[in-house]
């Protein structure tokens, strides 16, 4: 028998496994006892749902409020739960945990739903109820359930107010968005509903005053969010939000108006013209100057303000772009060294990537310039940097051939050698082919040392001599042709194709010649393998075992007559495993993989076999039967009873037993089994 001491954490099966001693080679005197005992735990309470609260923000309206109740049921454990609800007056937060400090019982609040009733308490100031949930099975654990219900009466509601009272809406511009701030008693966001509203017409009496709608204000279409985002040019005027709540109160208007107005700025009747000249030029070289070909047109002086010469802002961006338009400068570089009046800029030296050119000009004005009305000249400059395009050399294409010496010598002839990808990004190209009378590895980079040019061989294929007696490599040196005065280097395509020889005798392997010791009928297993692996030829084998019945000699030769195709046996090694009713001879027939032209050979016996022989012995035992009594008890809560047998073993002289116990609940945890700590 079997008594467990230590308190369990999963279910469990209980299982005996009995032996006989000095049992013949593989015949199995041994087995499980029938049966098993099962110990079924329910769920620790990590793996319990304490359920969630449907948690929705209520308004508690002549003395009545909405039940509140769960969205999601606990489930999980014995999936029997109680319930005890509490509340906490001014708590904004829902709990978690298992601690209910500082936290009041809420009255009749045991079942699954909670209603409030009359006047519960603190609901002026705002409260929150939630559930405690507890698993009626000991050990099982309890928890607050997730989320809460948030009360309060309109009389705690604090509206919101504007953040600020003006905003300067430049020329082209997006004005910044109009914000309300809130009051922590407000609870949340979502507690209200908005909708803004403007008038062109101003009086303090509108702003300052929390009044009802009236007519003196024009609903802002689709303005419905706690922060309204004018779009670019909005209407000049003051703009309000009026406040909702959800539930029991008419709505309001938050304190405080926007005045939200348009300034036009200092706009110019014509930007000016950039001169246009794109140019080229090599990495690191030196872009000329940029030009306006017309310059800005300027206003007569008027009684309103001075003009003085336009301003200038220059800029770049990386990469060929289309000359901007507008005010925007998103994606564009300021250059510093470029915003005075005059009216070129000349770019650095040194640039080593495409880069275009572009000017904002505006009005100079002798008062503030917050909304100056920069804006795009026409055209801008773009500078080409050449040759920096990657150059794709192109891919030879592996026409690796290999030929047998003795039979080919004197009359070989390699296909044809060609590009699998062609050079590109530079033009035209330039080809010449090269090649070392030896096998190496494709050339990389522009040096040739070592590499013997081909005379003529300068096109993009080439067909190599008709007759070779000796190993030889070929690659192709690969030239931009100059399109500029700073072409891209020469250099190898990739990869590079072979002509070699071979004859190399085939040794077909041996395998150990071995004779297992006496095997019972159903329980043979043999590992079939090779001591000394295939080699010669090219390298390539297939590999077929086969079996005879009977104890005899390794086969020699290439006839399979009399034996026995093992299906899916086609590897170095292969695994046999009963049931076998007979002792048995395998072998191994091994073919080399006729790659060499000309060089084909026939596959033949690899030297040595395996024998195996097989007894009929196999005595009869039973086992014994697990005493039945399957229990269930709560993860970390208890000990199992003693595990015992109900029949003993008969059928052997003696017996040993070892305990076993599997994680999963099933009839034999024969997979999973590990020992039982103080088995007897």
């Amino acid at each position: 028998m079997y008594t467990p001491t230590q308190p369990l954490y999963n279910s469990r099966t209980y299982a005996c496994f009995i032996t006989t001693p000095n049992p013949p080679t593989g015949c199995f005197p041994s087995g499980w006892a029938a049966g098993c005992r099962q110990v079924t735990l329910v769920d620790n309470p990590a793996n319990i749902n304490f359920g969630t609260i449907n948690s929705l923000t209520q308004s508690y309206c002549n003395n009545n409020a909405d039940p509140t109740n769960f969205a999601v049921l606990p489930s999980g454990g014995t999936g029997n739960f109680t319930y005890q609800w509490y509340y906490m007056v001014g708590q904004d937060s829902c709990p978690s945990g298992t601690s209910t400090v500082g936290w009041s019982i809420a009255p009749n609040g045991t079942g699954s739903t909670y209603a409030y009733g009359l006047n519960p308490p603190g609901s002026a100031d705002g409260y929150i109820v939630a559930c405690f949930v507890t698993d009626a099975s000991p050990g099982c654990g309890a928890q607050w359930a997730a989320g809460c219900q948030k009360l309060y009466t309109p009389g705690s509601i604090n509206y919101p107010t504007l953040e600020i009272a003006s905003i300067q809406h430049c020329y082209g511009g997006i004005p910044d968005p109009i914000s309300l701030t809130f009051n922590p008693y407000s609870f949340d966001e979502d507690f209200f509903t908005y909708q803004w509203y403007y008038t062109n017409s101003f009086s303090e009496i509108l702003c300052d005053n929390n009044l009802t709608i009236t007519n003196d204000f024009v609903l802002v279409p689709g303005a419905t969010s706690s922060t309204y985002y004018p779009p670019a040019n909005a209407t000049s005027g003051y703009y309000r939000c009026y406040v909702t709540p959800q539930t029991c109160s008419l709505g309001q208007f938050a304190q405080g108006c926007c005045h939200l107005y348009y300034n036009s700025g200092d706009a110019l009747p014509y930007r000016g013209r950039i001169a246009s000249g794109d140019e080229n030029i090599c990495p690191g070289g030196d872009p000329g100057p940029v030009f306006f070909s017309y310059l800005p047109a300027t206003m007569a002086d008027t009684t309103d303000f001075d003009v003085l010469p336009a301003r200038y802002k220059w800029y770049y961006k990386d990469g060929i772009n289309t000359c901007p338009t507008g005010q925007s400068t998103l994606g564009w570089t300021p250059v510093t060294t470029a915003d005075s009046s005059f009216y070129a800029h000349n770019p650095p030296l040194g640039l080593t990537q495409n880069r275009t050119y572009a000017c904002q000009t505006a009005m100079v004005t002798t008062y503030s310039t917050a909304c100056e009305g920069f804006e795009w000249a026409a055209n801008c400059r773009k500078v080409y940097v050449t040759g920096l395009n990657t150059v794709n050399y192109g891919t030879v294409l592996n026409n690796n051939e290999t030929f047998c010496l003795l039979v080919d010598s004197n009359n070989v002839n390699p296909q044809q050698i060609t590009f699998s990808s062609l050079p590109s990004n530079a033009g035209q190209f330039n080809y010449q082919w090269y090649y070392q009378d030896t096998i190496v590895a494709a050339p990389t980079g522009n040096n040739t040392t070592g590499w013997t040019l081909i005379e003529n061989a300068n096109l993009a294929t080439y067909d190599p001599p008709a007759v070779l007696g000796h190993a030889r490599t070929y690659a192709c040196f690969v030239s931009p042709t100059p399109y500029s005065n700073c072409p891209p280097a020469a250099a190898w395509a990739n990869g590079c194709s072979y002509v070699k020889f071979a004859n190399t005798p085939v040794n077909f392997g041996t395998t150990p010649t071995i004779t297992d010791s006496i095997w019972c009928t159903n329980n043979i297993q043999a590992q079939l393998s090779f001591t000394q692996l295939p080699s010669g030829g090219t390298g390539g084998f297939t590999y077929q075992w086969y079996y005879i019945n009977g104890l005899v000699s390794a086969p020699t030769g290439s006839s399979t007559a009399g034996w026995t195709v093992l299906s899916g046996a086609n590897t170095a090694s292969y695994n046999v495993i009963g049931p076998v009713n007979n002792s048995r001879t395998y072998a191994c027939f091994v073919s080399p993989v006729p790659t060499i032209i000309g060089c084909a050979t026939s596959g033949q016996w690899a030297a040595g076999c395996h024998k195996v022989p097989v007894s009929n012995y196999y005595p009869v035992v039973t086992f014994g039967t697990m005493a039945q009594g399957d229990e269930t008890i709560c993860a970390g809560g208890g000990i199992p009873q003693v595990v015992s047998l109900a029949t003993l073993p008969t059928g052997g002289q003696s017996y040993k037993y070892k305990w076993y116990m599997g994680a999963m609940l099933q009839p034999y945890a024969l997979q999973q089994a590990q020992p039982c700590y103080g088995a007897a």
